[in-house]
Order: structure tokens, then sequence, then C-alpha cells
């Protein structure tokens, strides 16, 4: 993944960017003060209910996209 920061750092802040919508997602549709609602929701479209396991890997997603637009920002900078 090394390689293609230093080569890609676009492509990098692209994925870095759209797996932090996708982390805050996981984050905000199990959050405990809506959980109710979104566990009508989805047993209503066929959707997996919330649970601690979605909100972990809504923590990881961001975690991980903020270290990808960072080494984005980093390696473009150095390639210019």
């Amino acid at each position: 993944m090394y390689a293609v920061v230093m080569q890609r750092p676009d492509l990098s802040l692209v994925l870095g960017v759209i797996l932090l919508f996708l982390g805050a997602g996981c984050w905000n549709y199990s959050r405990d003060d809506s959980r109710e609602h979104h566990i009508e929701w989805s047993a209503e479209h066929g959707l997996p209910a919330p649970s601690d396991e979605l909100r972990h890997a809504g923590y990881g997603m961001v975690v991980l996209a903020v270290v990808m637009v960072i080494a984005g920002i980093r390696f473009r900078k150095q390639r210019d």
C-alpha cells in the first residue's frame, strides 16, 4: 500500500474521503440515541440491524481514512 500511496497520492486522498464517509455512516447508523429508529428502518428494508460490531467497523474505517488522507497530502507535497 505504501508504494501505491507514493505513486498515486490522489488515489489515496479519494479513497480516504470515501472511506471517511462510509465510516461516519456506520458510526451514525449504530449510535445509541437513534438505535431504535434504525432497527425499525432496517427491518422494513431488509438491512442488518445496528450493532456494536458495525460501530467498531465504523471507528476503524474513520481511523484508516484519516491516515490515508494525511499520507496522500504528505506524499502529494513531496512529489510536487
